[in-house]
């Protein structure tokens, strides 16, 4: 978990690209479920910064809820994001 909020927000930023992120669907679920067992986390924050090559797209992240479906996970805890990068024109 790379920052926790008042609210009991976790955030967990990824710098993953595209076919990273197809090829490690089962190690994110595994280091999401640590995350969804814990009871006082209101909502986890995934978010994605975008890569300067193959970068994880808006579509990719719309897929990715079913693709984490059959790992327990409560997905109605999680929102999965794109983030700009600055440094990428």
């Amino acid at each position: 978990m790379d920052l926790l909020l008042n609210n009991n927000t976790a955030v967990e930023v990824k710098y993953w690209s595209a076919d990273f992120l197809a090829g490690n669907t089962r190690a994110l679920a595994t280091q999401l479920v640590n995350y969804n067992d814990l009871a006082t986390l209101r909502q986890i924050t995934v978010e994605f910064v975008q890569t300067s090559q193959n970068p994880v797209t808006s579509e990719m992240l719309g897929r990715l809820g079913s693709e984490l479906a059959p790992y327990g996970l409560d997905l109605s805890k999680f929102v999965f994001t794109v983030v700009s990068n600055p440094g990428i024109p």
